[in-house]
């Protein structure tokens, strides 16, 4: 699956609206943007939509436990990470964890969207492990290609194939003899494969609905059969 697939855009909502305070705003402005928005944090822009930090409600407590008696925002400013939307999102979950959110800019310095610990927690269960279990998907038909010594056809390597080409491999019959998979019908493991294809295409290109329910079960149940299958070289017991 391309990298492409784990880009920090894939993350920021596309119709993100920008909700922020000015470090010249009062301390009451920004309080009351995070309490009528729902908000746990603000990003603090200037003039030309430029991050220069944010302030949360973890900031406000620690100043106001400091006695700091301006009502700024400025004073109650704290440094925010932030991220370009074009890196890899796996990079930063350790990050994101650590900081509670993360603000993520464009290649113009622009702030395009926020991502919190939250938004990790949905994002988790409806991409990430569905994201992961593909991968295991993928690297078992590479291992079973490789270990059976399988023909692909134009002499690609297997981990060069996309998976449409690792369906017609194992079409092919020379290739499912060879593997001796007696006990498993040709036809329904290919019906199987191309139901994992339309989702794992689903995936890799983030809906924004994510998938179903149904859909991370068939994938993450299918991930645990291949990997036992790749597993099953010089065996005859499938």
């Amino acid at each position: 699956m391309s990298k492409n697939s784990f880009k920090v855009s894939a993350f920021t909502p596309k119709d993100f609206k920008v909700i922020s305070c000015a470090a010249s705003d009062s301390l009451a402005k920004a309080k009351s943007l995070m309490v009528l928005n729902d908000f746990s944090q603000l990003p603090v822009l200037d003039e030309k939509n430029k991050i220069l930090g944010a302030i949360s409600w973890k900031s406000i407590g620690k100043s106001e436990f400091l006695d700091n008696e301006s009502n700024l925002v400025k004073d109650y400013m704290e440094d925010a990470a932030v991220i370009k939307n074009t890196e890899d999102f796996l990079k930063y979950l350790k990050l994101i964890a650590r900081k509670e959110f993360v603000l993520v800019k464009n290649y113009h310095g622009e702030l395009v969207g926020i991502i919190t610990t939250y938004d990790m927690t949905i994002n988790f269960k409806e991409f990430l492990i569905p994201f992961l279990k593909i991968g295991i998907v993928e690297d078992s038909l590479r291992k079973i290609i490789t270990d059976w010594q399988l023909e692909v056809k134009g002499g690609k390597k297997p981990e060069n194939l996309v998976f449409s080409e690792y369906i017609k491999v194992f079409q092919d019959e020379k290739n499912w003899q060879k593997m001796k998979f007696r006990n498993l019908d040709k036809a329904s493991f290919i019906d199987k494969l191309n139901e994992i294809r339309v989702i794992r295409n689903k995936i890799a290109h983030y809906k924004p609905d994510g998938i179903s329910s149904q859909e991370i079960f068939n994938i993450t149940s299918f991930a645990e059969i291949i990997e036992k299958f790749s597993d099953s070289y010089n065996s005859n017991e499938l």
